[in-house]
């Protein structure tokens, strides 16, 4: 399948020797302190108008807030309602279905596509979950409508901002015992039929949560409140500090999938390490970055990586303020963010739930094992495993309509094949950025490092 990036993103890793990697999320940072960083205040604000309390943020990052829509059917929100800013007629929907105990049936899986424009009364069980989901409490009785009184970012609890937007981590304490244990079923489900998937779908929340546990101990970062999160927006240097010290969950999680690895030899465990984690981290941020800013259309202007950090495609000159040659690492930075545009571009329309993509991830491991190790049998068969629960969750999505189920997974296997050709081209760059430049400019995962983490005992 050919990019339009592809062009930029091979002349751009064949260049001079002034010249650093294409990928924006890969390099290894030296400590300049950014002027942006007002003397490493922590800088706060709120997405409803982003409005500050703290110094200002840089200029385009404002313009985010020109139309902000409703985090559960993507409506322009009229205020903030129980807690998150968000419209009039979802808040309303929320304060009736709660007080008055309403029961309501998905006849579908519990991810009908309600963020969507136009589509939030297509289901109500969808509708309400997802306004559980998004941080909405019952008990927060008092709305703001804009231009009132800022609303202070020490309300948002801390328990709402860690939360994911899906049925299964909804916090139903003010629902009722029956819509609670309909939400505890569905999480008990999820376990049942699609195991793997399932237990895929944990190890990324915890990579999710220590992430967050680095991100919050970092100093001078600027902070917003987007679909009731915390986003933050980090520099080029505290991005590589969150993913070093979450290699280790990375290393568990492969050896516990593949016990095998601490038997190859160095090359090959660092080239499944790096290739798995370059190939997941790709799925990871475009479908974080279409959870957060689903209005956005290609070209999209922000990214959300770590899971919790936020990145304006129009800023790259703070996010790389730390490194001596800011143009060149904006220049091969933009090559690599064509690419990811191209995924998300075909991420977008397929509302890809999250356990299904943790049902890709799974199928990632085992192809980048493959490629450095041969399978056997029962290896296979794990792999296999995946493909099963993914062919199901479309089965699941569309009934018995088996046009629609082959159309849905043939899309996703589609979608598997466009992100291992942007990695590979990640890859190549990074391998081209190692030879020329000194290792204070390498990436966050160079292969002595991993290495020698690997090889520990």
């Amino acid at each position: 399948m050919q990019y339009s990036s592809s062009s930029s993103f091979s002349s751009s890793s064949s260049s001079s020797s002034s010249s650093f990697s294409s990928s924006s999320l890969f390099f290894l940072p030296n400590n300049t302190q950014s002027p942006h960083c007002n003397n490493g205040a922590s800088q706060q604000m709120i997405i409803s108008g982003f409005d500050h309390d703290n110094g200002q943020l840089p200029a385009p990052i404002s313009n985010v807030s020109a139309s902000i829509p409703c985090p559960v059917c993507s409506e322009p929100s009229d205020g903030t309602f129980f807690s998150v800013p968000s419209c009039r007629a979802c808040g309303s929907f929320f304060r009736r279905s709660v007080l008055d105990k309403r029961k309501y049936l998905c006849h579908k899986a519990n991810n009908c596509a309600i963020i969507n424009t136009g589509m939030r009364n297509s289901c109500r069980a969808c509708r309400l979950k997802r306004c559980f989901g998004v941080g909405m409490d019952i008990s927060q009785k008092r709305s703001k409508k804009p231009g009132g009184h800022q609303e202070n970012i020490a309300n948002f609890k801390s328990a709402n901002l860690a939360k994911n937007m899906c049925p299964q981590t909804i916090d139903c304490s003010s629902l009722s015992a029956a819509v609670s244990a309909e939400a505890n079923a569905d999480f008990v489900n999820m376990s049942v039929n699609f195991p793997n998937s399932f237990k895929f779908m944990k190890y990324f929340r915890n990579i999710d949560n220590g992430q967050r546990a680095f991100v919050n101990v970092l100093k001078g970062t600027n902070k917003i409140i987007l679909d009731a999160q915390q986003l933050h927006i980090i520099r080029h240097d505290e991005h590589i500090q969150i993913k070093r010290g979450c290699i280790v969950l990375l290393l568990e999680h492969i050896r516990e999938q593949f016990p095998q690895l601490n038997e190859q030899s160095t090359q090959t465990k660092v080239g499944i390490v790096k290739n798995y984690s370059v190939q997941s981290e790709i799925l990871r941020i475009c479908f974080s970055t279409l959870k957060f800013f689903p209005w956005q259309n290609v070209p999209i202007k922000h990214l959300v990586i770590n899971g919790c950090c936020f990145v304006s495609t129009d800023e790259l000159d703070y996010f790389f303020s730390s490194h001596e040659a800011v143009n060149e690492m904006k220049k091969y930075g933009l090559a690599c963010i064509d690419s990811l545009r191209v995924i998300m571009s075909r991420l977008k329309p397929l509302h890809l739930s999250e356990l299904e993509l943790s049902a890709l991830n799974g199928i990632q491991l085992w192809n980048c094992i493959e490629r450095f190790v041969p399978l056997s049998d029962q290896q296979k068969a794990h792999r296999n495993a995946f493909f099963v629960e993914l062919h199901a969750m479309a089965a699941q999505n569309n009934g018995k309509m088996a046009a629609e189920i082959g159309i849905r997974f043939g899309l996703l296997m589609n979608l598997l094949l466009d992100t291992l050709t942007v990695a590979s081209e990640m890859l190549e760059t990074m391998a081209m950025a190692d030879m020329f430049f000194p290792s204070g400019h390498s990436f966050c995962f160079p292969d002595a490092f991993v290495g020698a983490l690997l090889n520990q005992p």
